[in-house]
C-alpha cells in the first residue's frame, strides 16, 4: 500500500502534465492534435531510449533545460523584445549585459548537451 499511493500520484500528475501539454503545443504551434501528442510523447520516449533509465538522471536532465531556458533564455529574449518594441519599457542595463546573460546560459545550455555524450 505504501508503494501504490505515490505510484498513482505520480501518474496523475503526468497525464495531467501531458494534457495540458499537448493543449499548449496544438494552441501556440497550430498544429493538429495528432502532431501535439506526438511532440509531447516522442522527446520522452526518444531520452528513454537513448540509455537515459535513471530516475535521478532523468530529473538533472529536466531541471538543467527548465533551469537554463525559463531562467536564463527566455527573460533574455523578452527582455530585448520588450526594449526593441515599447518605449516606455524601463529596465535600466545594457543591451550588451542582456546579450552576455543569453550567451552564459547558452553556453550552459550546450555544455549539458555535451555532457550527455
Amino acid at each position: 500500500m505504501g508503494l501504490v499511493l505515490p505510484l498513482a500520484a505520480i501518474c496523475t500528475s503526468y497525464i495531467g502534465i501531458t494534457l495540458s501539454e499537448v493543449d499548449n503545443i496544438k494552441e501556440f504551434l497550430r498544429i493538429n492534435k495528432l502532431y501535439a501528442w506526438d511532440l509531447t510523447v516522442a522527446p520522452p520516449l526518444l531520452i528513454y531510449f537513448a540509455g537515459l533509465k535513471s530516475f535521478v538522471n532523468g530529473l538533472w536532465l529536466a531541471g538543467t533545460f527548465s533551469g537554463v531556458v525559463y531562467a536564463g533564455i527566455l527573460p533574455t529574449m523578452i527582455s530585448l523584445k520588450a526594449k526593441k518594441k515599447y518605449d516606455s519599457f524601463h529596465l535600466h542595463f545594457p543591451h550588451s549585459m542582456a546579450y552576455l546573460s543569453g550567451l552564459v546560459f547558452l553556453v550552459v545550455f550546450i555544455y549539458s548537451l555535451a555532457s550527455l555524450v
